[in-house]
């Protein structure tokens, strides 16, 4: 009798580990509720705090979102689980590295022209604070769906002399 492929492969023996892990960890945690009573009501308390600190945060919505949506579907083991592997940090090594590179394209990234200092607006500050050019005579296409951007992207970078600033 032929084994198929798929049984044999890494994926399914990494899949399976993982499986068998996460229900080693289910019995686990309901051994220990059925022990202590009490730790299920600390951490859905645990859980509602982390999602209101995720609601005051300043932070990328659809990361916030995601998390609230986690932690609202688990709502025992979800503030717990956003303790231990959200809102993590790049490693230190990580954060010099990008500090470097930041101030290595600092003088490209915004050039002489910038018009943010001319005009007070909030939205143009802004984006320079972020590190973004804001630039007078510029022009802005909308495409509907990426794939029919590439043609004008190739001509452009055909035709570029100075710089290609895309959003």
């Amino acid at each position: 009798m032929k084994v198929p492929k798929i049984f044999l492969s890494r994926l399914f023996d990494y899949g399976l580990l993982i499986v068998l892990q996460l229900l080693w960890w289910f019995l686990v945690y309901s051994q220990i509720l059925e022990v202590v009573s009490w730790l299920n009501y600390v951490l859905k308390i645990l859980s509602i705090f982390v999602v209101l600190w995720l609601v005051n945060k300043e932070e990328n919505p659809s990361y916030k979102i995601s998390w609230i949506t986690l932690i609202l579907i688990f709502p025992v083991l979800g503030g717990f689980l956003y303790l231990l592997i959200g809102n993590k940090r790049p490693s230190r090594f990580l954060r010099k590295r990008l500090e470097k590179e930041q101030i290595d394209i600092k003088d490209v990234a915004v050039m002489d022209h910038d018009i943010s200092e001319q005009y007070r607006y909030d939205g143009l500050t802004y984006l320079k604070d972020l590190g973004f050019g804001t630039y007078a005579h510029t022009k802005t296409k909308y495409y509907s769906l990426g794939d029919y951007c590439y043609i004008d992207i190739l001509r452009d970078m055909k035709n570029a002399k100075h710089y290609i600033l895309m959003e």
